[in-house]
């Protein structure tokens, strides 16, 4: 996953589907929730 600024769109890989998704920033935060590993305190 990654922020491209300029745009204001987070690209991202969902499973199964082959090709980078598009979403702008302020969707993508409604749509999904943030995981954190472990180690991420």
């Amino acid at each position: 996953m990654r922020w491209e600024p300029q745009t204001r769109r987070v690209i991202y890989l969902r499973e199964g589907y082959d090709h980078e998704c598009f979403s702008p920033l302020e969707q993508f935060q409604r749509k999904f929730t943030e995981l954190k590993d472990d180690h991420e305190h």
